[in-house]
């Protein structure tokens, strides 16, 4: 059945495409069957050399919240930048292609969401699935309210980017963008420079997004950059960060440059190219 737009969608869900036939029809399926008409479902397919574009002309033309977006290859931080570049919802969400979501999962987070009119970033979480094991299979859906700083001395701050609701306001008036100089941690930078700019976070502690762990992640493939771009990905926090004069900020920082420090040092004995 074809859903007609709604005036301004309430989330713009963005999902960049690369290669990802044998997964694609379950994630589009996913949003395709949410009866959440106020979505906007941006799908940017990165120079795809397989049917993964064919297969995204598909659903725009059975679902008008379907945008479809073609682009030469560029990599995921370029494909999710032109998914900002044209979002008109009033929140942002990410989506992978080889993930999928609940059914109407939009319908209670939209409800938690409007409960909080002041807030700017939610933090949810994810399923994640490797072959038969699962984890976080079930949360409850407990919410809590804080304030930028109170939420930067709780350990919620890590994350997918997956697990992040962010405002598009904050998103266009402090122009944030993923960075194309990092291949590895993009979405760790980008959340910390939503989350310095965002006065009001609610957690969601519900699962909703099934993120699929599989030999072809780019997460366990690693190689030097991708490993390098721990410490550049720190490098360019703790620089964002001195604008904001903030305790908690700069405790946060120092947190994540020894965060980012051990990932380094752990991960580069296993990279066979160094």
């Amino acid at each position: 059945m074809l859903i007609q737009d709604t005036e301004t969608p309430f989330v713009s869900i963005i999902i960049p495409v690369y290669n990802k036939e044998q997964f694609l029809h379950r994630c589009l399926d996913s949003f395709l069957n949410s009866d959440f008409a106020e979505l906007e479902i941006i799908v940017v397919n990165d120079g795809s050399t397989d049917n993964g574009g064919v297969i995204c002309d598909m659903y725009q033309s059975k679902d008008s919240r379907f945008k479809v977006i073609h682009q030469p290859n560029a990599g995921v931080s370029a494909a999710r930048n032109k998914g900002l570049d044209i979002a008109t919802g009033k929140w942002i969400y990410f989506a992978d292609a080889d993930d999928w979501i609940d059914s109407n999962a939009f319908d209670s987070i939209a409800s938690a969401i409007r409960t909080y009119s002041d807030v700017d970033f939610v933090r949810t979480y994810c399923r994640e699935i490797c072959g038969d094991l699962v984890l976080n299979p079930d949360l409850p859906a407990d919410i809590k309210v804080y304030t930028r700083d109170e939420f930067l001395k709780t350990d919620f701050v890590a994350g997918y980017i997956h697990s992040m609701f962010v405002r598009r306001e904050v998103v266009e008036k402090h122009n944030l963008r993923l960075s194309q100089a990092l291949d590895f941690m993009e979405d760790v930078e980008f959340i910390f420079r939503c989350l310095l700019n965002s006065k009001n976070i609610v957690v969601y502690n519900k699962a909703f997004y099934n993120y699929l762990t599989n030999e072809t992640s780019s997460s366990i493939n690693l190689n030097l950059k991708k490993v390098t771009d721990h410490l550049t990905s720190a490098s360019l926090m703790r620089k964002y960060s001195q604008s904001y004069k903030s305790p908690a900020v700069d405790e946060h920082v120092k947190r994540q440059v020894n965060h980012q420090l051990y990932l380094y040092f752990a991960e580069i004995r296993l990279v066979k190219d160094k």
